[in-house]
């Protein structure tokens, strides 16, 4: 770990810095969302549309930011993402209704515009920075650097549950807002990349259009959002669910948030030494074995082991975009990579709306559901694969 750490170059490692500060800060909350959102006197239904919106807004953002990055270069796209998430937490934590809410969601989704651009950034590091020692794979530096940037959240998920208990939730926003504040200044520490000499227009978007005209990538890309949904089906309403039916206290969910966080680094840093297909299918399996020992159990250790296994899911953005890197070549992997979030975006915007419904009707629904498309994502695997195996020998 050390050796990859030093092997990677200098604006990668402040990137990870970056990235682990921003952990720290989302860390304090993530894990406990939803009550914050109970806590105010929102309905399970209203809950869910309202982190809705953070899908939308990835929805929305994510194509318009990989083709600005592939023209003005990704550090200057990235930075301002960076911005958006320290101001949708200040606005989270002054909330006082609603539509704040909303809004506070709204624009922390399109922070999320940095995920795929800085993906773009550092593959261009492994490629041009003259400080990397040793070339890397993409999956190999995506899974290293996310990997890290699941073990800055270890200890802020207790620490948030911790402060929410004695304190109040909107408190832990507002200490998460400084921690956001200081990975923005840490990030302006880069330095760009040159940019390829600009096209015409007319020629870059028919790249893009070829990029969607390849069957077997359009297809890939489905079976992405159908992995997305059924993982975040189970993952919104987690603490929720916790909290209702074994009445655990929010030190207590931010501890297991901190076991989440643990798990995440573990299973990052594991799945990247597997084969991209089945690190995917590992994901998969380990994040529904999760949401059924939630179901089965009222054991806290059983809690902690479904709250470890649950990190998996952290993993499924890192290898699709490492797949997809595999897939496609260099003056298109701005739009390729955030055509993955942008489904992210879209399963997070239709899952989490559907998973307040389902949570509303049963608090068991929506871990049941999550578990029933297992098996039809195996067998989608299954094909997409093979047809990646195809499409491959015919180019070769």
């Amino acid at each position: 770990m050390i050796d990859r750490w030093r092997n990677m170059g200098r604006n990668t490692r402040i990137v990870v810095i970056a990235l682990m500060l921003w952990g720290i800060g989302e860390g304090l909350w993530l894990y406990i969302q939803p009550l914050y959102l109970s806590s105010l006197g929102v309905s399970a239904e209203e809950t869910g549309f309202i982190l809705s919106a953070s899908g939308l807004a990835r929805l929305a953002i994510m194509v318009p930011a990989g083709l600005l990055a592939d023209r003005y270069g990704a550090r200057n796209v990235m930075i301002p993402g960076w911005m958006l998430g320290a101001l949708a937490v200040i606005v989270l934590a002054a909330a006082t209704n609603t539509y704040l809410l909303a809004l506070g969601f709204f624009l922390y989704g399109a922070s999320a515009l940095s995920i795929p651009i800085t993906n773009v950034y550092m593959v261009q590091s492994i490629q041009a920075d003259s400080t990397v020692t040793r070339q890397h794979t993409p999956q190999e530096i995506l899974t290293f650097v996310y990997g890290l940037y699941w073990l800055s959240q270890i200890i802020s998920p207790a620490l948030g549950g911790l402060i929410g208990q004695l304190a109040s939730l909107r408190a832990v926003f507002w200490i998460s807002a400084f921690w956001f504040c200081l990975s923005t200044v840490a990030v302006w520490q880069t330095t760009s990349y040159p940019t390829p000499p600009p096209e015409r227009f007319k020629r870059r978007i028919e790249q893009y259009r070829s990029l969607l005209s390849q069957k077997h990538l359009v297809v890939l890309y489905g079976l992405f959002t159908l992995g997305f949904i059924a993982t975040i089906l189970g993952f919104t309403f987690a603490p929720q669910y916790l909290e209702d039916a074994h009445g655990l206290s929010r030190g207590a969910i931010g501890v297991l948030g901190s076991a989440l966080a643990g798990g995440s680094f573990f299973w990052n840093i594991t799945m990247g030494r597997y084969r991209a297909w089945t690190g995917f299918l590992g994901s998969i399996s380990l994040t529904a074995l999760s949401f059924v020992l939630l179901l089965v159990s009222g054991h806290v250790i059983v809690f902690v082991l479904s709250y470890f296994l649950l990190g998996s899911y952290e993993t499924l953005r890192p290898i699709a975009t490492g797949i997809v890197a595999a897939q496609t070549e260099t003056n298109t992997q701005g739009v390729a990579f955030s055509l993955v979030d942008t489904l992210h975006g879209a399963s997070s915007f239709v899952a989490a709306a559907l998973a307040g419904v389902l949570y509303a009707t049963n608090n068991t629904t929506p871990f049941i559901v999550a578990v029933v498309l297992v098996p039809v994502i195996y067998l989608a695997t299954y094909s997409v694969a093979s047809r990646m195996q195809v499409v491959e020998a015919s180019a070769d």
